[in-house]
């Protein structure tokens, strides 16, 4: 008889199957997103191979990129898709005629590659001709097309790999526009470099080819670049912007380019930003979210065209959890895992099977992953898949400390030594019966009980 370990939850298990995405990233005319259970999935144009379709052709819903379901963060370039796993990999495919992909090629590829060996990438960000990226150690690294400084490495030499920038160890985050690049330290000091004309926010229309001190303060928490502008929030709630500003992109209520920050609005209740080509979406800290900017394709999801040159609200919702703009279309996505998505969908970036745009927010139908396996977490621990033969897989924001699997009879039958944030559990030597599974981690104790058949 085939061996076959069935995952069950004691009374505070919550079963994920009813739940959906929980991460999305838009491209210019595509659309990726991460579901519940680590599997990737994508949407829309394809024509650069950023879907993984195998068609280059559009995709009006979701499809699953590979069968891997280990993936935990994702990002969209214009037209590139990049992706981590578990384990720290850096992963890309799509359009490369700038290096952007970081294979040292300049070959487009339509199917997820790793980039380099390395396994401690932490977050990476691409534009349509240069990508940044940071690792676990804190350390900053560009590649792609570089005319204008925007990597950052003091030079205008185009990178077709991975590429060091300086030696600061502290970096905690990035984004990449056209010909720009924008990063926080750990510190809370913000950073720019590359090509201005304001973009840059230091005051002047200077280009600069490494990074450059934007004004003395500390307190800089996120920053989100569009095509030729920048949002950022601070840690006390308040969101500032500044950049080209002739489709109102910026949201103060003009369309005056502005050369350095400036406060949006007097409210400091902002949590999300999000924003790339000319429009731009913020979630506050009471789940409504706001939308402001250019409004061709209904963007902005306020039932019409319009552009919109300060923050306005959508809808009455107050269940949202993140926003994702794309080139012309936007995503959001609710609490419950459910996705949302408004604005031009020509391509089928929408991802509700037509190609009509759509002024309001529509909900996408949630695919089925291909091993239409249920993932079960608890207490911070996930287990999966449900049901499976004979390995247990284990994962947790935090480090497993050790796993110890008990008898009925309250008898050790396994223990392993993890030190990790995942592990395999190989129970294929267990009879059939009921089984408990102690993970410490963190330091606690959580515990899972199993049924092998």
């Amino acid at each position: 008889m085939k061996r076959i370990i069935t995952i069950m939850l004691m009374s505070l298990t919550l079963q994920m199957s009813g739940q959906c995405f929980t991460n999305i990233s838009s491209g210019e005319f595509f659309t990726i997103a991460l579901k519940f259970d680590g599997t990737l999935w994508g949407w829309g144009s394809d024509s650069s191979g950023q879907i993984a379709s195998g068609t280059f052709s559009n995709v009006t819903s979701p499809i699953q990129i590979g069968s891997d379901n280990n993936w935990a963060y994702i990002s969209a370039g214009h037209s590139s898709t990049f992706a981590i796993k578990t384990d720290g990999t850096l992963w890309a495919c799509g359009g490369n005629n700038n290096g952007q992909l970081g294979d040292g090629t300049t070959t487009f590829k339509s199917t997820l590659t790793q980039i380099g060996t390395a396994n401690d990438w932490s977050k990476v960000m691409s534009s349509s001709s240069h990508t940044m990226a940071i690792k676990t150690d804190g350390t900053l690294w560009g590649w792609g097309l570089n005319s204008s400084g925007q990597l950052g490495d003091g030079t205008t030499v185009n990178q077709l790999t991975p590429t060091q920038i300086g030696t600061a160890t502290n970096w905690s985050l990035v984004d990449a526009g056209s010909n720009f690049t924008i990063a926080i330290k750990s510190n809370g000091t913000l950073w720019a470099w590359g090509d201005n004309g304001g973009k840059l926010g230091d005051g002047t229309s200077t280009n600069r080819i490494v990074p450059t001190q934007i004004g003395v303060d500390t307190n800089w928490s996120t920053v989100s670049l569009g095509y030729t502008h920048a949002i950022a929030l601070k840690t006390n709630g308040t969101m500032w912007a500044w950049g080209n500003n002739f489709y109102n992109s910026l949201g103060d209520g003009t369309n005056t380019t502005r050369y350095a920050p400036v406060q949006i609005g007097t409210t400091s209740d902002w949590s999300k930003i999000s924003s790339q080509n000319v429009h731009s979406i913020a979630l506050k800290t009471n789940g409504t979210i706001w939308t402001w900017g250019y409004n061709n394709y209904g963007q902005l999801g306020n039932s019409n065209t319009t552009t919109q040159s300060v923050p306005i609200m959508i809808g009455s919702a107050t269940d949202w959890n993140n926003v994702g703009a794309g080139g012309e279309h936007t995503l959001f996505l609710k609490t419950d895992g459910t996705l949302w998505s408004c604005g031009r969908n020509e391509y089928g970036q929408i991802g509700d099977g037509t190609v009509l745009n759509k002024s309001t927010p529509i909900s996408i139908t949630c695919p089925t992953s291909l091993s239409a396996t249920n993932f079960l977490i608890t207490n911070g621990i996930k287990a999966y898949p449900n049901p499976i033969k004979d390995i247990i897989n284990l994962s947790s924001d935090k480090e497993i400390t050790s796993v110890s699997i008990y008898n009925q009879l309250g008898q050790e039958v396994l223990s392993k030594v993890i030190n990790a944030s995942e592990s395999a559990i190989n129970t294929s030597n267990l009879i059939s019966g009921t089984y408990m599974i102690k993970v410490v981690s963190n330091n606690e104790v959580k515990t899972l009980k199993i049924i092998k058949e």
